[in-house]
């Protein structure tokens, strides 16, 4: 097995099968003093690896990381600004392992249109039921020997 090869093993091993390292992670690997260390030199135009925007975040691809650790030299692109009609055969694969395509998401707002519906509908549900057993209450007390009502007994008449 390959220096490479036992590079990208152990870094594998080390960030659970994840493809890229994000700042934190390259200051680790580097001997950086902090995250934002890193992200300094990952935002560099000297960085020394090509770096993707994964996220929002600047992220180095964990098999570029193991091939500049074992001494290989990395081409200097920038994948970021690639031209999408002309990928590098290099970093095509990276890129589009790290960032999928996902499907649209369903809109929420007819879910949150339904929800302020019930929410209405209960408010005045519990007014209703309020303004019931304030009536209850003050029939109970010109009738003294009728019981009141509760919820319980209530829905036995309804």
């Amino acid at each position: 097995m390959g220096q490479r090869q036992a590079i990208l093993d152990g870094l594998l091993k080390d960030y659970n099968g994840a493809k890229v390292l994000y700042a934190k992670d390259v200051a680790k690997e580097l001997g950086k003093p902090s995250a934002a260390a890193a992200r300094a030199l990952m935002n560099s135009k000297g960085c020394p690896l090509p770096v993707k925007q994964v996220g929002g975040r600047p992220a180095i691809s964990i098999f570029d990381m193991a091939s500049w650790l074992a001494g290989e030299s990395i081409p200097s692109i920038d994948v970021s600004y690639a031209p999408a009609s002309k990928p590098s055969t290099s970093a095509a694969p990276v890129a589009a392992s790290m960032s999928p395509k996902r499907p649209p998401r369903e809109s929420l707002g007819k879910y949150l249109t339904l929800l302020r519906g019930q929410r209405q509908f209960l408010e005045e549900l519990y007014v209703e039921l309020d303004a019931m057993m304030v009536a209850d209450a003050s029939e109970a007390k010109d009738d003294s020997e009728r019981p009141v009502r509760t919820m319980e007994n209530r829905r036995d008449t309804l």
